[in-house]
């Protein structure tokens, strides 16, 4: 049988916190070269004659064999421009490598923001300073929250601050973070002033660049985590100049999905070979740079095998506690 868990049952089987473990095991098997996790696939949906549609069908597999276990996520992302409608819905498919059988299936929304905030966690605990303390945060939106909980998880963090386009939301923001986390959080009005943090993230759906690198002025870690397509741009050309260390989740990914990288490898301010993996510095394949000195940026993407691995967390949890619902496909 196969077990269906919606999206009430996956927030109830994992959180952020607990999902940075999972992650982090993802990456050290992928850096050991024990996975597999090709860059994902999306299809545009176009014109159909009438109507623009403006969304995609986005399908991702990995595998992990040493865990039996392969899957895939699908991202059915559909809208009409000039309809004013807009569907989204994501789904991750669990399988047993060595029966072929469909383990589960899992609503998918909570697990992409988890996975993808755990992963900053991750990229925070290999590649910032251990005495790293404040966090600066770009946007306000539905990723912020779940990414300050993760940095917050693996470092001794005691004050944040906000800033976006919008005053209300991060005052909004700053209040309930500041009550949730226990730290001094601020909505600021200067961008660099978030920037002048020891751990910044970008977290926006900004189609052209809202972090610049004049505003670096001291060493830490600049994590990017909103723009995951090819034409969103959350960090500018200059930002890459002033890194001692590049680090993507997957090089190979973030030739298809980085605008950020694609438009700085382009003109010419870095090539792919300076690009490093995630994977590899979590598995010791790479020897660590000193982080109280250098200025380090990481761009995520999401990978299809962190989405195969909080899959199998949360059913495994499932199985445990008696959580969601058999059924016969």
């Amino acid at each position: 049988m196969t077990l269906l868990l919606t999206e009430d049952d996956a927030r109830k089987l994992t959180s952020v916190t607990a999902a940075i473990p999972t992650i982090e095991e993802a990456f050290r098997i992928l850096g050991n070269r024990r996975a597999y996790t090709p860059p994902r696939e999306r299809m545009p949906t176009g014109f159909d004659g009438q109507h623009y549609h403006e969304g995609f069908l986005q399908l991702g597999p990995a595998a992990m064999p040493t865990k039996n276990l392969a899957g895939y996520k699908m991202f059915a992302n559909f809208g009409s421009r000039d309809l004013k409608v807009r569907y989204g819905r994501a789904w991750n498919y669990l399988f047993d490598l060595r029966t072929g059988e469909l383990l589960g299936i899992v609503q998918a929304h909570f697990l992409s923001n988890a996975r993808t905030a755990a992963t900053s966690g991750v990229a925070a605990k290999y590649l910032s300073p251990s005495s790293a303390s404040t966090v600066g945060l770009f946007g306000p939106g539905k990723l912020a929250e779940g990414q300050l909980e993760a940095i917050c998880a693996v470092r001794a963090i005691k004050q944040a601050f906000i800033h976006g386009r919008n005053k209300d939301k991060c005052d909004a923001f700053a209040k309930e973070a500041g009550k949730r986390f226990e730290i001094d959080v601020s909505s600021v009005d200067r961008p660099e002033d978030a920037a002048a943090a020891d751990i910044i993230i970008t977290c926006t759906s900004s189609f052209e660049p809202i972090f610049f690198g004049d505003w670096l002025k001291k060493p830490g870690l600049l994590i990017g985590v909103g723009a995951n397509h090819w034409n969103r741009r959350e960090l500018d050309e200059s930002v890459f100049k002033k890194a001692d260390l590049i680090v993507a989740d997957e090089r190979e990914t973030a030739k298809v999905e980085s605008g950020a990288l694609k438009s700085a490898v382009h003109n010419g301010i870095i090539t792919w070979d300076k690009v490093e993996n995630l994977a590899d510095i979590v598995a010791g394949r790479l020897p660590f740079t000193d982080f109280d000195k250098s200025t380090t940026v990481f761009c995520s993407h999401g990978l299809a095998l962190e989405d195969v691995a909080i899959s199998a967390q949360v059913y495994e949890e499932a199985r445990r506690s008696g959580v969601g619902r058999d059924i016969d496909v």
